[in-house]
């Protein structure tokens, strides 16, 4: 079953590589045109953490603070080792009045990164 998980990883690079046209726009400060350009690509990206980091940084963006927790949680999911995710989490829960659960994210930080 070596086929699967190559596969997996070529369907998350595809993905990662899919995802410069919304950084782009959000690198715009274009929040509405980067969540138009990331809804093609939910289906195929459910395994990447770059996209649904993208996909919460758009919608912060937009002042959709629910959704860009949700999705920055994800992304954490998908890959638990990243200081920078687990910054970006900690920040939107501070954002969202979430204090304690900011703090064991940004904990963490500091666990995996103490320069950080």
């Amino acid at each position: 079953m070596v086929v699967l998980p190559i596969l997996l990883l070529t369907v998350v690079a595809g993905c990662d590589d899919s995802l410069g046209a919304a950084i782009a726009a959000l690198q715009q400060r274009n929040a509405a045109r980067a969540l138009t350009l990331l809804e093609p690509l939910r289906s195929r990206c459910t395994r990447s953490s770059a996209f649904y980091e993208v996909l919460g940084l758009a919608n912060e963006l937009s002042e959709n603070n629910t959704a860009a927790e949700e999705s920055l949680r994800m992304a954490v999911r998908l890959d638990s080792a990243s200081p920078r995710l687990l910054t970006e989490l900690g920040a939107t829960l501070l954002k969202n009045g979430k204090p304690l659960e900011a703090s064991k994210a940004l904990d963490e930080v500091l666990r995996l990164d103490p320069s950080n």
